[in-house]
């Protein structure tokens, strides 16, 4: 996978020098993402994103987009899927953030 600004995009291979791009995820069509913490103090989102929990491929969280498809993402480095993750939910904070000021100026 490649992170951009913008979009997530889902590569066939890093393994080799013939790699192409799958699919791309537009960061700014991912459903409102609200987020609180669990009794262990670990984030948790609601919305766009999930975070599904452990299993045999590793970490993983659920991206729901707006148009109704979402993604399933997994990765044995906890640690990049959680980061992946904030990244995802700070993104999209942002995005509404910028659509609330702009419709207040256009008021």
């Amino acid at each position: 996978m490649v992170l951009t600004m913008r979009t997530l995009n889902v590569l066939s291979s890093r393994r080799n020098q013939i790699t192409r791009t799958i699919d791309v995820i537009d960061l700014m069509n991912v459903n409102d993402i609200s987020q609180t913490t669990d009794q262990q103090g670990e984030l948790q989102y609601k919305g766009g994103l999930e975070v599904l929990g452990q299993f045999d491929e590793g970490k993983c969280i659920k991206v729901n987009m707006r148009t109704g498809k979402s993604y399933i993402i997994c990765s044995t480095a906890v640690n990049k899927v959680l980061s992946l993750a904030y990244y995802i939910y700070k993104m999209n904070k942002s995005k509404k953030s910028k659509k609330t000021a702009y419709e207040s100026d256009a008021v």
